[in-house]
């Protein structure tokens, strides 16, 4: 492709009169959503489109209820002017996660309210039917909350893995056997008869602290996912970046010890197979059958798992074995968190996942290597924090899969 001379965009508005009024809809709505509340001439002023056009699309988007009146604002003179804000009433989608053993939902309406939920933990699928049918329950039960199914726009889900994002296929997910190009898009469409839209989970996340979080104001942030698998989600520019197809962001296969662990993934010395939950559970329960003594243990069964929890509050009480297996994690988990803010340099990384929950010591020891491993310059440059939605943001990331085609 030779690009213009003068480096200007190729990408053009549409020459056609109804791809030109489509797309002044779009940029006035995204306008009001992102305003919260704006008067239809400072909707002409910032959008540069005519008053009298403006007028006309603004009765338009009324007459479809997606926005309106709110009252009147302040007047430097004259009349008042006529504030315009989304209508949150009238339109609804569901916002799926749907991850490796737990799955989180909601209803949530044109400005980002979660107004209904739901969570199913603890889960097991071993088929691809189990997964799709308790996928399409909790669409079906959240969709029932509402008084006219007719209101829903659509259903927005994200799932772990590779993800063929056009498709709505499920490429792979190393974490089941029988997860091989599971078609999530047909297949719930086949038993909800709406609308689907299909979105690896880590980067529905990333889509929800863009849209709703914090990376609402940042225009370059990793979104980074601490659970039983280790995510990334990338935002450039301020657009999500996916890669040529669909895998950028994997993260917790980044190789850190080339003499490390074997990972699901079959290589060794991946971050996810020396930090993630489940190498933290697998890491205790080594510690115990060499009879290291811990908090972690105590009044546990010989047949019963450590879990993710017992380490938690072991944690809470000072013990020094949970403490260091943190301690650890959080080292390993650094070194690739430090890779990336040298190639990416972002500026902002937003941390979350289950593993979040024990805060304290985990997202010091990132930021201490980030510190030690980075370049001077992008370290003093990126600021870690925890998420402040938490799965709020995969709920709404999901959602905004559907809301998207509205708004940008």
């Amino acid at each position: 492709m030779i690009l213009p001379a003068n480096n200007k965009s190729i990408i053009q508005a549409p020459t056609n009169r109804e791809g030109r009024k489509k797309l002044s809809k779009k940029v006035i709505l995204d306008l009001i959503f992102r305003r919260g509340e704006i008067s239809l001439t400072n909707i002409s002023r910032t959008t540069k489109i005519r008053p009298g056009t403006v007028n006309v699309l603004v009765q338009e988007l009324t007459q479809e209820k997606l926005i309106r009146k709110k009252g009147e604002g302040r007047s430097k003179g004259g009349r008042k002017p006529t504030l315009i804000e989304i209508d949150p009433t009238t339109h609804f989608t569901v916002g799926l996660i749907a991850e490796e053993k737990r799955m989180s939902g909601g209803i949530v309406n044109l400005t980002g309210a979660i107004l209904h939920r739901r969570e199913l933990s603890n889960q097991d699928f071993s088929t691809e039917r189990d997964y799709i049918a308790a996928i399409a329950d909790m669409a079906k039960e959240l969709i029932g909350t509402l008084e006219d199914r007719e209101s829903v726009l659509g259903v927005g889900i994200g799932i772990p893995g590779l993800v063929d994002r056009e498709q709505g296929v499920g490429v792979y997910c190393n974490y089941y056997d029988w997860w091989r190009t599971v078609p999530v898009k047909s297949l719930l469409e086949e038993k909800l008869e709406i609308s689907c839209c299909v979105e690896n989970d880590t980067r529905a996340f990333t889509i929800g602290e863009k849209w709703f979080g914090l990376g609402q104001e940042i225009d370059n942030f990793l979104y980074v996912s601490l659970g039983d698998t280790i995510g990334m989600g990338i935002v450039i520019d301020g657009q999500v970046y996916r890669g040529t197809g669909g895998s950028a962001g994997e993260l917790g296969h980044t190789v850190i010890d080339r003499h490390g662990p074997l990972c699901k993934c079959g290589n060794v010395g991946c971050v996810e197979a020396m930090a993630s939950g489940l190498y933290l559970q697998e890491a205790a329960e080594k510690l115990r059958l060499k009879g290291v003594y811990s908090a972690i243990y105590e009044k546990l069964s010989p047949e019963e798992p450590v879990s993710i929890a017992r380490i938690m509050d072991a944690l809470a009480l000072g013990d020094k074995v949970a403490n260091k297996l943190i301690i650890d994690a959080g080292t390993s988990i650094g070194i690739a968190v430090s890779n990336m803010v040298n190639i990416f340099n972002p500026r902002l990384i937003i941390l979350s996942g289950y593993l979040m929950d024990i805060e304290s010591p985990l997202i010091e020891t990132i930021r201490n290597s980030i510190r030690t491993h980075c370049l001077s310059k992008p370290a003093s440059e990126v600021e870690v924090l925890p998420s402040e939605r938490g799965i709020d943001s995969g709920i709404l990331g999901a959602s905004t899969l559907i809301t998207a085609e509205l708004f940008r």
